[in-house]
């Protein structure tokens, strides 16, 4: 097997025009697969995000935007009341902001969010124009078409780029592939310089940007800084050539300055209360310690290989190993809470955290609701993801022992490297399907030339028979489309646009949270620093990025789960199974004012009984507004409840008594029901009874009767009672049985 461009024949592919065309046919047409879903994005004149992050991506691009140039660094919006900080980095929602800034000024929410429903599909293209260029330079014309078609269509690729998933993950796929054709041409310029040494230098200077951008915007981006460096660690211990070792060394030496010098004014001091200040999980004085350490590993490396003559490849892994023995244990001496980053970083890849376990994009690949499946697998990555290991094999084969093969020896170590966190946790098949359609290019190349050769077969034969080989391959991966596909042609045809179920549950929680903008008091500190919000909301933790962003209200409780402080979450999450008497509790204490309860809760709990009673003998909560799924889905139905402290009936009854009042209501979809509040007379014949409604009034599209019905003893008196009495708590004076 070949690697190199040179052995193919001469024609229009080699041509600038004839490239150019390509990678610009090969992107667009990457750009229409990832606007299929363009139907269940833009609804009746709304912006409806796939993704629950993309909503907080959108709440501190909001913020960008009102605040200009200052960025949201402790948002009181999260973990409502003692705030937090978001464990994304600030760097990609900064620059969004800056590219929509027009459509602000312009006083056009809709329009930038419009905007920014398209930023990752364009992402995406971006990411196949650069698969196309790195195969066109160092495998060949051919295979960067077939690499660049594969990513293209590729569900693993697609699912994070799609038309309106605003998630860092498309940024960070394409930045991460940016990183590696820069590995790849810097190894090359290493082990076979063509180059003045100031073209060198700014390759250098380039790979340390792209090492500090994977980390401005992901702090997971560290397993993309390692991959580039890897290589160059590779070029300095087994390069054939004094020279190519030493340029390997001056590499990294360049590439961790530029990066530190970057990457340090985003991370360097970053105090977070819930991580250490090493930690590898977010942006801490650890990534300028990686590089401060690379630096001083190369350093001190390339000293020690100088005075050394005449040494081996094992005699400098022995070096090596002794200078990064001593760097590291010169850490954990003077830096003890660095040992402290790499149990997190291993906590969070293996989910040994109880909240990572419950994210589904951090499960292992081949796991869906706790079973064994190769449905991912097969319908994200293909039916070549089996044949990968193997492809890769043959390749490293193929390469090995010739110096001139060093930068695709990069490219193989991405591609095994990133196989196998795949398999720990499916987000990384975004990345990796990079390297995999890359190999699959390669590997339908390679099989043509093959037909061609060995069956002796006409051109035109040997490219069916690949095409029909590729098209069996990608299969699995046809099915994900084909809702899409069917949904954007049954909108044409007058009827609805098929939609999965994703997409209609965020439709309904983005109903649920814009009601609660509408018809809630606003609350402080949305977009600048005026003082605490008055009030937070109780949810559940997969709505609150809908609650800090639609609904522009505080969430206690949000999709960072545990990230954001371990105590506070266990807190919040108790409400939902908590006594009466200890939610009420929980409530006060965290300055809750609105709860939203779902219908799908566990049974025997608190969010259980509160939903199916309407608030009926709970005391303090009044339904405001309910929301049902569209077209009878099997979604859960949304409650919002406001807490509030609730009037108290007073009066007499026979002593020991049961005092019962009764309040009919309707609901804002048409639905009547009644809830009761109870109350025990004392030995004197005293009762108090909280009541949680107001008598004859509407409040969020909810009626109630002009009464309650209050019965005690066989005896009924009607009771009325106004809005004022329920949230103050005042004592209204109820009747004497």
């Amino acid at each position: 097997m070949t690697s190199v461009k040179d052995d193919e024949a001469r024609g229009p592919l080699h041509s600038r025009a004839w490239q150019w065309a390509a990678v610009a046919s090969v992107a667009l047409l990457a750009w229409v697969v990832r606007a299929l879903p363009v139907r269940n994005v833009f609804i009746d004149g709304h912006v409806y995000f796939t993704d629950s992050d993309s909503y907080y991506h959108l709440r501190r691009i909001a913020y960008n935007l009102a605040s200009f140039p200052s960025t949201l660094d402790h948002d009181p919006y999260l973990n409502f009341p003692v705030g937090a900080k978001a464990i994304w980095p600030q760097t990609l929602d900064w620059l969004l902001a800056l590219l929509v800034w027009p459509f602000y000024e312009a006083g056009a929410e809709p329009s930038y969010e419009s905007f920014l429903a398209w930023v990752p599909p364009a992402l995406g293209a971006l990411t196949v124009w650069a698969v196309f260029r790195i195969v066109a330079t160092h495998f060949g014309a051919r295979e960067a078409v077939g690499a660049s078609l594969v990513l293209a269509v590729l569900p693993a690729h697609f699912w994070y780029s799609q038309v309106g998933f605003l998630d860092h993950h498309a940024a960070v796929a394409f930045t991460a592939t940016l990183l590696l054709g820069s590995t790849m041409g810097i190894v090359k310029v290493c082990v076979d310089p063509p180059e003045t040494d100031a073209a060198f230098l700014r390759r250098g200077v380039g790979l340390g940007l792209l090492q500090a951008l994977n980390l401005a915007i992901w702090p997971g981006g560290i397993l993309y800084v390692a991959l580039a460096q890897g290589p160059l660690l590779g070029v300095a211990l087994f390069g054939e050539t004094p020279a190519a070792r030493k340029r390997a060394l001056h590499c990294i030496m360049r590439s961790s300055i530029v990066a530190f010098l970057a990457i340090a004014p985003l991370s360097l001091g970053n105090e977070w209360p819930q991580w250490g200040p090493y930690s590898a999980v977010v942006l801490s004085n650890f990534q300028p310690w990686w590089f401060a350490a690379s630096f001083l590993f190369a350093l001190i490396s390339a000293q020690a290989f100088a005075r050394v003559s005449g040494a081996t490849g094992a005699t400098r892994v022995g070096i090596a190993a002794v200078v990064g023995g001593l760097l590291i244990a010169l850490s954990a001496v003077f830096l003890p809470e660095l040992g402290a980053s790499f149990t997190e970083s291993a906590q969070w890849l293996g989910k040994t955290d109880s909240f990572q376990a419950l994210v589904g994009e951090s499960v292992p690949l081949f796991v869906l609701h706790g079973k064994f499946t190769t449905d991912i697998a097969s319908s994200r990555l293909s039916y070549f993801f089996y044949l990968f290991p193997i492809v890769v094999l043959v390749c490293a084969l193929a390469w090995r022992g010739t110096e001139k093969h060093a930068p695709l020896y990069a490219f193989i170590l991405w591609a095994v490297v990133l196989f196998g966190f795949t398999l720990l946790q499916k987000r990384f098949f975004n990345t990796l399907s990079v390297p995999l359609a890359i190999a699959f290019g390669i590997a339908l190349v390679r099989t043509h030339d093959l037909i061609r050769s060995r069956l002796k077969v006409v051109p035109p034969v040997a490219a069916i028979s690949t095409i029909l080989l590729a098209l069996v391959l990608l299969w699995p991966c046809f099915g994900v489309y084909r809702a899409e596909l069917r949904g954007a042609t049954q909108g044409n045809e007058g009827s609805p646009p098929v939609r999965n179920l994703r997409i209609e549950a965020n439709i309904l929680r983005a109903e649920m949270t814009s009601w609660l903008r509408r018809n809630t008091p606003p609350t402080r500190s949305f977009v600048n620093e005026e003082g605490a919000p008055e009030y937070g909301v109780m949810a559940r933790w997969g709505e609150g990025h809908f609650i800090s962003y639609t609904a522009r209200r505080p969430a206690v409780m949000g999709n960072f789960g545990d990230d954001l402080g371990r105590e506070h979450f266990l807190l919040a999450r108790s409400f939902f199974g908590a006594t009466p008497e200890r939610a009420e509790k929980i409530l006060e204490e965290l300055d809750v004012r609105y709860v939203v309860i779902r219908s799908m809760s566990e049974s025997r709990s608190m969010a259980k009984t509160l939903f199916e009673r309407d608030g009926s003998r709970l005391g303090r909560y009044r339904l405001v507004h309910e929301v049902r799924p569209h077209r009878g889905l099997t979604l859960p139905s949304y409650k919002i409840f406001e807490f509030v402290p609730g009037a108290e009936l007073v009066g007499t009854a026979p002593a020991r008594s049961l005092v019962k009042a009764t309040l009919a209501l309707t609901t804002n979809l048409g639905r009547e029901t009644q809830v009761e509040a109870v109350g025990l007379s004392d030995a004197k014949g005293r009762y108090r009874v909280r009541l949680p409604y107001a008598t004859g009034g509407e409040v969020g599209g909810l009626n109630t009767s002009p009464h309650y019905r209050v019965t005690s003893d066989g005896h009924t008196v009607e009771v009325a009672v106004d809005d004022l009495a329920v949230v103050q708590g005042t004592v209204v004076e109820g009747p004497s049985f």
